[in-house]
C-alpha cells in the first residue's frame, strides 16, 4: 500500500464521515419516498442508488480508519463514491431529457433510443473507474494499469457530461421562451436551472477526479482532506439536494399549472 494510502488512513475525519452518511441517508429515505410518491421510476431508481453509493462510499471510509481489511474499505469508498455520483450523472441525463421532451419545439427532441446510448456509455465509465480502482491499491505491476483504467473511466464520463451539458445549453438558448414560458410558476421555470447547476457541479467533480487519477495517491489531492471535502464531497452533496428540491415529479406536479398525461417522457 502506498505511501498516500497510509497518509489517509491516519487523517481521516470520522465525524464529517459519519455526518456524510447520515446525510445521504436521509436524502436516500427523500427519494424511496418521492418514488413511491410520484412513480417516477428511471429518474427515481437512479437517484436511489446514488444516495446508496454515496452511503456505501462513506461507510467505506469511516472503514478505513476502523478496519483491519484496509483494501475492501477503499475500494468501498472509491468505487461506492464514483456510482454514487455517477448515478447522480444518469439523472441529470433523465431529468434532462423529460425537459426536451415536454419544452423542446423548436428542435427536434431527444429519443429514448439516444438517451439509452448516453446512458450506457456512463456505465461503461462507471465500471472501467471501478476495475481500475479495485487494482491499484494493490500496488506492484498492476498499479499502472489499474490508474490507466481509473482515468479512461473518468475522463470518458467527463468528455461524455461536456458534450451532453453542451447540447442542453443549445438547446435551451434555443428554446427560451419554451423552457421557461410566460405565465409558469417560478418553481417550474427554475428547473432548468437547477439541472444545469447540477451538471457543472458534476463536470467540477469529474475534473476533479481526471486530476486526482493523473496525480496519483501520493499527491495533495489524494491525501489533503480540504480539496476532497470541496472539490469532490461537496460537489456531489449539494447536486444531491438541488435534485431533491427540484424532484422532477414534484416539479411536474406542483410546479407545471397544466398537463397531460401524454406529455410525460416515459
Amino acid at each position: 500500500m502506498s505511501s498516500g494510502y497510509a497518509y489517509l488512513i491516519e487523517h481521516i475525519n470520522l465525524g464529517s464521515n459519519c455526518f456524510l452518511t447520515a446525510y445521504f441517508g436521509l436524502l436516500l429515505a427523500a427519494h424511496l419516498f418521492l418514488l413511491s410518491y410520484t412513480h417516477l421510476v428511471h429518474f427515481g431508481y437512479a437517484w436511489c442508488l446514488a444516495m446508496a453509493g454515496e452511503i456505501v462510499g462513506y461507510i467505506g471510509r469511516i472503514m478505513i480508519s476502523k478496519s483491519s481489511n484496509k483494501t475492501t474499505a477503499i475500494i468501498m469508498d472509491s468505487v461506492g463514491l464514483n456510482a454514487g455520483a455517477s448515478l447522480m450523472i444518469a439523472g441529470l441525463y433523465v431529468a434532462a431529457a423529460r425537459v426536451l421532451k415536454q419544452r423542446a419545439t423548436n428542435i427536434g427532441r431527444t429519443s429514448p433510443g439516444l438517451l439509452r446510448v448516453v446512458l450506457g456509455i456512463n456505465i461503461a465509465s462507471i465500471a472501467l473507474y471501478s476495475a481500475g480502482v479495485a487494482i491499484e491499491p494493490n500496488g506492484g505491476s498492476h498499479y499502472q494499469t489499474g490508474k490507466d483504467l481509473a482515468i479512461a473511466g473518468t475522463v470518458i464520463q467527463l468528455a461524455l457530461l461536456i458534450a451532453f451539458s453542451a447540447n442542453w445549453l443549445f438547446s435551451w438558448r434555443s428554446n427560451h421562451r419554451d423552457f421557461c414560458p410566460a405565465g409558469q410558476t417560478l418553481y417550474y421555470n427554475s428547473f432548468p436551472a437547477a439541472i444545469t447547476l447540477g451538471m457543472v457541479l458534476m463536470v467540477v467533480r469529474c475534473c476533479y477526479r481526471v486530476a486526482l487519477q493523473a496525480e496519483g495517491s501520493t499527491g495533495k489531492l489524494f491525501t489533503h482532506p480540504i480539496y476532497v471535502g470541496i472539490l469532490d464531497s461537496l460537489m456531489a452533496a449539494i447536486t444531491a439536494l438541488i435534485m431533491t428540491v427540484f424532484h422532477p415529479g414534484l416539479v411536474e406536479r406542483y410546479g407545471v399549472k397544466r398537463m397531460s398525461p401524454e406529455e410525460s417522457y416515459y
